[in-house]
């Protein structure tokens, strides 16, 4: 890259990384850290749902819902039915639901980062050797490119809702 290229591409990258970095520590992680501390939430589960369910001990179970009664919460995990009682459940959470949402603020960001490297390395030089390749098309395309790998990345990230969180103790 010619340092005339590099030397407009600087600023654009220092800008999205004091644009986009606050704003990145801001956003809530996929799994939702808000407290869920009644037992009775599970009630909203219905059987064969694809669950999570963490242990105190850190210990982790996914599979189906099967049931759950006031002490306990059971599920179909590859090794056979588990049941766990709740004085032992840290977490349990709901698998998907989210995707969609998490496809769109990917492809948002990764278009909005396209386009920002493409309009600071586009533009045309007389003296270069190759095609000249203007501004806003070189935003255009980095922006759509950038996009596309934001939804495959959002669409892999699954989202997981958390039903119940064991008050802290």
């Amino acid at each position: 890259m010619k340092p005339e290229k590099l030397a407009r591409l600087i600023p654009v990258l220092l800008a999205i990384r004091f644009i986009a970095m606050p704003g990145l520590a801001q956003t809530k992680p996929v799994m939702s850290a808000e407290p869920r501390a009644s037992w009775e939430n599970l009630r909203q589960l219905t059987p064969g749902q694809k669950i999570q369910v963490v242990q105190k001990d850190r210990k982790s179970w996914s599979g189906p819902f099967v049931s759950f009664a006031g002490e306990s919460v059971s599920l179909k995990a590859a090794d056979g039915d588990k049941t766990i009682g709740r004085s032992e459940v840290l977490r349990v959470s709901r698998h998907g639901g989210k995707r969609a949402r998490n496809a769109l603020i990917a492809a948002a960001a990764g278009a909005g980062v396209g386009v920002a490297i493409g309009a600071g390395v586009g533009g045309c030089n007389h003296n270069q050797f190759g095609p000249c390749i203007g501004r806003g098309l070189a935003a255009a395309v980095m922006g759509t490119a950038a996009a596309l790998v934001g939804v495959v990345i959002g669409v892999a990230i699954p989202g997981n809702t958390v039903i119940y969180r064991a008050p802290a103790q």
